[in-house]
């Protein structure tokens, strides 16, 4: 096979590309097509990973379209395996944030979200993307070609979509990009992180792609300077690529919200959604079918409140639901058996124990929890096999898990969380795995297995890793973590 190679430097970053040309001649002799085709996955994923990169964060915006040139068609081939650059940090252009609450307010990144969705099914970019005479990838059919393309992380987009004017169509819009990997049934989990400075006080989310384990930001959330992150509440639609913050509380200013805001993983922006009924600062929140349902938390002059609302994200209109039996701001809230788990937490000096309630949708009505359940639950919890499992903040910060039949917690098999996963946690978890995001956004995985035998009682064991977090963010703290798929 001949190669060979030229060298192209990227105005627009500190990018070094470098491209190969190769002869069509040659491939032909050397490869069938299917036989590129599996090594074109390989190429792909390894080429990429085994960079030298000198940069941990990335933004999932966009930029414009770099000036690239190739010697002939085939260069574009020869660039998807051969590709090699080095990660830059792509931000987005923030524009002022209006006042918070204005209804239906959105905040776009520099490539104009309102412009990218008006030409999402545009019939004549369609037709563009799909020109059979233009292939994706010279010599493979375009659904395989596709199929290729779209396993491409997001962080070799800006270099990716300067390989022809129909890649150009694929990468530059990321709703397309999304909504295309949707269609073909792609979905990879990442993990979103809701943070604060620790001096400053700035808000910022941060995202974890948990296949390349390569960290990314997203555009500003809409909200005002000072509000206070461990007060606002974060939920999630995994499947549906979207999250919503909800109400939170003023620094120094003993000031609730009501407001909504909703990012969506495909469009890569926020949306400011319908205000809750009642502003409410440390609450509980959860979805359950579908819905987000609130309840408890902090009003004015630090008041617990007793009443809850439902919404339903597709109509974005909250309604009352029964009041829990007691007022009272919430530590934390699970959703378990399609119910809503909510406790007070333990507060210092632990002379009273803390209260917890149950509700239940379907029939709208709230129950207190089970003495053990509520003495026990001293930490930050998650949902997995059809069991509570909290990471807890005393106790050697061990696993430990609920046993409903006895009214008890045990003990989780393995070690404690690491020792570099530093208070205060954030967690959450999808199928078997546990993601436990520690103080400078170090993020533990663990591993849950299912070891029960013939007794009753539920048996378990943890297996932990741990995904440093670069420099950069060394002095964030977690307040929310996030799993979105997209």
């Amino acid at each position: 096979m001949r190669v060979s190679a030229h060298q192209n430097n990227c105005n627009l970053s500190s990018s070094l590309i470098y491209s190969f040309v190769i002869s069509k001649t040659d491939f032909e002799i050397d490869f069938s097509r299917w036989g590129f085709v599996f090594m074109l996955c390989l190429v792909v994923f390894d080429a990429i990973e085994d960079n030298h990169m000198t940069s941990n964060q990335f933004e999932l915006g966009f930029t414009p379209f770099p000036s690239f040139k190739f010697l002939n068609s085939d260069s574009a081939l020869g660039f998807l395996n051969f590709t090699k650059m080095q990660r830059v940090r792509v931000s987005s252009q923030q524009v002022p944030v209006q006042k918070l609450g204005d209804s239906q307010m959105t905040l776009s990144p520099k490539f104009k979200l309102a412009s990218i969705q008006s030409r999402l099914l545009d019939p004549l970019l369609e037709s563009e993307l799909n020109l059979q005479g233009d292939p994706l990838i010279p010599g493979l059919p375009d659904d395989i070609a596709l199929t290729c393309l779209l396993r491409l992380p997001v962080t070799t987009h800006p270099a990716t979509r300067a390989v022809s004017r129909r890649w150009y169509q694929l990468f530059c819009n990321k709703e397309r990009f999304f909504t295309k990997r949707n269609e073909m049934g792609f979905q990879d989990p990442w993990l979103f992180v809701f943070s604060f400075h620790k001096c400053t006080g700035k808000i910022q989310w941060h995202v974890l792609d948990l296949t390349h384990f390569s960290w990314h930001t997203i555009p500003p959330m809409p909200c005002v300077d000072k509000v206070c992150p461990h007060g606002l509440r974060c939920v999630s639609f995994p499947s549906n690529g979207s999250l919503f913050v909800c109400g939170g509380i003023i620094f120094d200013a003993d000031c609730p919200l009501n407001v909504v805001m909703k990012f969506d993983i495909k469009k890569n922006h926020w949306t400011i959604m319908k205000k809750m009924i009642t502003a409410r600062s440390f609450f509980a929140s959860g979805v359950i079918n579908e819905k987000i349902y609130v309840a408890g938390g902090n009003s004015t002059d630090l008041f617990e409140l007793n009443s809850g609302e439902v919404m339903d994200p597709k109509n974005g209109i909250w309604h009352p639901i029964a009041n829990m039996r007691t007022n009272m701001a919430v530590y934390d809230a699970a959703v378990l058996n399609g119910k809503l788990l909510v406790t007070e937490g333990w507060f210092w000096p632990f002379y009273v124990v803390p209260r917890g309630q149950i509700y239940d949708p379907k029939t709208d009505n709230w129950e207190n929890m089970a003495d053990g359940l509520r003495e026990g639950w001293t930490g930050s919890s998650v949902v997995i096999y059809g069991h509570l499992f909290v990471v807890t903040e005393h106790e050697r910060t061990k696993l430990k898990v609920y046993d409903m039949n006895s009214d008890t917690w045990k003990p989780v098999d393995g070690p404690p969380l690491p020792d570099k996963i530093c208070k205060p946690f954030s967690v959450n978890c999808y199928g078997s795995f546990i993601y436990v995001v520690g103080r400078n956004l170090h993020v533990a995985v663990g591993r849950i297995l299912n070891v029960s035998g013939k007794e009753k009682s539920p048996g378990f064991l943890v297996e932990w890793e741990v995904v440093e977090a670069p420099d950069g963010l060394g002095n964030l703290t977690p307040s929310s973590a996030q799993i979105l798929f997209g």
